[in-house]
C-alpha cells in the first residue's frame, strides 16, 4: 500500500487569509473563555485585523460576498475602537 502525502502550494494571499481566520477563531475562543471583553479594544481589534487579512488575501483570487463582509466587518472593528477612544478621552477630560 502506498501512502502519498497531500501536496499544498499554499501562496503568500492564502496564508494571510489562513491567518485571519486563525484570528477570528482565536478571538471567539478568548471571548467565551472569558480572557477578554466584547467591548474590548483588543477584542475589536483582532477582529477588525482578520477581517483585513481575509480581505488582503483576496487580491489574488477575488469573491464578492466575502469582500462585501469583511468591508462591513472592517467598517464596524473603526467604529468600535473610535467609540472606545472617544469614551475613554471624555473620561479623562473629566
Amino acid at each position: 500500500i502506498q501512502t502519498r502525502m497531500l501536496k499544498m502550494d499554499v501562496s503568500f494571499w492564502v496564508l494571510l487569509g489562513y491567518s485571519g481566520t486563525a484570528l477570528y477563531v482565536l478571538s471567539y475562543i478568548l471571548l467565551n473563555a472569558g480572557k477578554m471583553k466584547g467591548e474590548s479594544i483588543s477584542y475589536i481589534g483582532m477582529n477588525g485585523l482578520a477581517a483585513g487579512l481575509v480581505l488582503t488575501s483576496m487580491l489574488e483570487e477575488w469573491n464578492g460576498p466575502s469582500a462585501v463582509i469583511q468591508g462591513t466587518w472592517l467598517f464596524i472593528s473603526a467604529l468600535g475602537i473610535t467609540k472606545i477612544l472617544l469614551k475613554q478621552r471624555r473620561q479623562k477630560a473629566v
